[in-house]
């Protein structure tokens, strides 16, 4: 396995760790706090959807790492999914 696949491999590591914290002790901490804000019902979707996109952007990234870690660096497709990812 080349040293650039093993790198990608561990940023979707990361990226699946952080995901895991957010979802698991970063809702924890959040949901009830927000619930109980005196601000609109539109507010707290917004919030509630905030969330929830940061968490379809971290997965895009682990699975862009991954297809990256896949077909090796350097090539069209990585760069541009990467670039995509990322935003």
């Amino acid at each position: 396995m080349k040293k650039s696949s093993i790198i990608y491999h561990i940023a979707a590591i990361l990226a699946l760790t952080i995901i895991t914290a957010h979802e698991t002790i970063g809702s924890a901490q959040m949901i009830e706090p927000i619930s109980n804000m005196q601000v609109s019902t539109d507010t707290k979707w917004l919030y509630h959807w905030t969330w929830h996109i940061d968490i379809i952007g971290v997965i895009t990234l682990a699975i862009m790492l991954l297809i990256g870690a896949r077909i090796g660096p350097g090539k069209w497709l990585t760069t541009m999914s990467l670039l995509i990812a990322t935003g």
